[in-house]
């Protein structure tokens, strides 16, 4: 199984933050280097891409303050086998802050069978489904219960949903649910 780690920039108290991807949202079959399955499909999505971050996050304790977030930088894709692709993310002025395999089926990706389902039902994660960094000096722990990724021509769209908690510096601890989507292009 692989892991999943990603430390975001966010509002204080607040997280939205998802792990992966960018795009414009169209589909694109064997269009890309004539690629349909495999490593030469796989290969088709490598890059870095430039990336923005859009979504909301919904606090469940200890208040219920909602908003909206946003992020940008960079999404570096990898083929790492010949079915899986890992995404990179680099948000300034952050430390690059993690990355994320997908197993692909042509040019849509999700999880590792296992990862998701593993936050899903337990909402802690198993095996790297979640990922823990420092959020605007408060220490979080996000994990992604929803996440794919499907790449186009130009770009790839990656919308995530899932859960976070953390604590602040003078140790009030705080949770929530976060949704949003990466939006990349090359």
């Amino acid at each position: 199984m692989r892991s999943i780690r990603m430390f975001c920039p966010l509002p204080i108290l607040l997280a939205a933050c998802g792990g992966s991807g960018a795009g414009d949202g169209s589909t694109i079959g064997t269009s890309i280097s004539g690629a349909s399955s495999g490593s030469t499909a796989v290969s088709a999505f490598a890059g870095t891409y430039n990336a923005t971050y859009t979504g909301t996050y919904q606090n469940t304790s200890p208040n219920t303050d909602s908003g909206s977030s946003t992020s940008s930088g960079t999404i570096t894709v990898t083929g790492v086998s010949p079915t899986e692709v890992e995404l990179s993310w680099d948000i300034p002025p952050s430390a690059p802050s993690g990355d994320v395999v997908f197993e692909m089926s042509g040019a849509m990706g999700a999880l590792p069978e296992g990862v998701a389902d593993a936050a899903n039902t337990t909402g802690t994660g198993i095996g790297g489904s979640c990922f823990t960094g420092i959020v605007n000096g408060n220490t979080q722990t996000n994990c992604c219960t929803d996440c794919t990724v499907t790449f186009t021509a130009n770009g790839f769209t990656q919308p995530n949903s899932g859960t976070y908690t953390g604590t602040t510096p003078e140790g009030v601890a705080y949770a929530g649910t976060y949704t949003g989507v990466w939006t990349g292009a090359r």
